[in-house]
């Protein structure tokens, strides 16, 4: 299946048929990366597609996949591919797995080998050097989180942590070829991270609704994907090993994910990432924490924000929802993660995300973003 404004080949499939698929990707490819934890090969049962696999292929298997990829992670990934030359890579794990695949497809043998460093990596990606880049490995997503919509988008969050920094790696060269959604993948997802990627795909959709880039159609996935959140999430919380929701999770996630792919995110997004930077809030509960907020002082110019508020009954509905979905797990507040008054300052310093926060349909001086942090606090 093929979305009109989307050139992701995306299918759903149970394991078997999804392996099935894959060896069909990957039958003309001579060398293969595959980014994958040993837990997750063998979780999603690809051990013996790779021991077939690597009989008549050149694989190369990186196995360290960081949480949030840094400058660092793409350096060491790149080091240890010199020479390799991979026109496929084999994503299966969350979204930073799949944003990892795309960083290395937009850098990978743009930086002459001896001059491979940290430094080199982290100006390739700030000068865009990766845009004048011809020949492109394809990616074959296959996510085992449902909440990042990497899947389905063209665009990669690279973390500068020596810089405390949030980078982006933005081309339509980084859509993957494929996205082979499993939901039994997301079966062993432990009840934190259900939550957490749930509402990073929440955030999703509802920042997808009012973006300043906003159209009918982003509009209309991101009501589906909200739909879905708010039926499935609870559910899935409470039964993570049922088959049907996980599959509504799953949908949900692609659903944003594409809603958002159309318009970028917007001001929670933003405020998220100094949140994550320096304080190591999970990123599916920093955009959360805001979005109450947003969304109310985005009503004045996005009246359509109660379409929302209706999927939950009401404004205070939704406010009770998202409070009920985080209390078995943690009171979704920036004091949980430690944060005080005295660090607002620091988290304004690095708030303002150009393509994210001016995507959002009004302005946000510091001042209005402090009042909407110590709201949250």
């Amino acid at each position: 299946m093929l979305a009109p404004f989307s050139p992701v080949e995306i299918g759903f499939y149970d394991s078997d048929k999804a392996i099935e698929r894959l060896s069909d990707l990957v039958s003309c490819k001579d060398n293969i990366l595959l980014l994958a934890s040993e837990r997750r090969i063998n979780e999603c049962g690809l051990a013996d597609f790779l021991y077939d696999i690597k009989k008549s292929k050149n694989l190369v298997h990186l196995s360290r996949i960081a949480s949030n990829p840094s400058i660092r992670d793409v350096y060491e990934c790149l080091k240890l591919l010199n020479g390799t030359n991979p026109d496929v890579i084999i994503a299966l794990g969350g979204g930073s797995c799949i944003d990892l695949a795309k960083a290395i497809v937009a850098l990978y043998g743009i930086i002459p080998d001896d001059e491979l460093s940290k430094q080199s990596v982290r100006s390739a990606i700030k000068n865009k050097d990766y845009l004048s880049k011809h020949e492109h490995a394809d990616i074959i997503a296959l996510p085992t989180t449902s909440g990042t919509g990497s899947e389905v988008t063209k665009w990669a969050t690279v973390w500068d942590m020596d810089h405390k920094e949030k980078l982006s790696i933005d081309s339509p060269n980084l859509f993957p070829k494929a996205a082979l959604l499993v939901p039994e993948f997301t079966f062993s997802m432990p009840l934190r991270l259900t939550l957490a990627t749930g509402l990073d795909a929440l955030s999703h959709a509802m920042e997808a609704f009012w973006a300043r880039s906003r159209n009918p159609l982003s509009q209309a996935l991101a009501i589906s994907a909200i739909e879905h959140i708010k039926e499935y999430l609870p559910k899935v919380m409470r039964d993570g090993r049922n088959l049907h929701f996980r599959q509504g999770m799953s949908l949900a996630s692609l659903v944003a994910g594409l809603a958002f792919s159309i318009t970028r995110t917007t001001a929670c997004h933003s405020i998220s990432y100094p949140l994550t930077l320096l304080f190591g809030v999970e990123h599916g509960f920093a955009t959360a924490l805001t979005l109450l907020q947003v969304a109310e002082r985005n009503r004045a110019v996005v009246p359509e924000i109660d379409r929302i508020y209706s999927v939950f009954g009401s404004k205070e509905g939704f406010s009770k929802w998202v409070k009920d979905i985080t209390q078995p797990v943690l009171e979704l507040r920036l004091a949980t993660f430690g944060i005080k008054e005295t660090d607002l300052d620091a988290i304004l310093d690095k708030t303002f995300t150009q393509g994210r926060m001016d995507n959002n349909p009004i302005s946000f001086t510091p001042e209005e973003v402090r009042d909407i942090l110590h709201n949250v606090l």
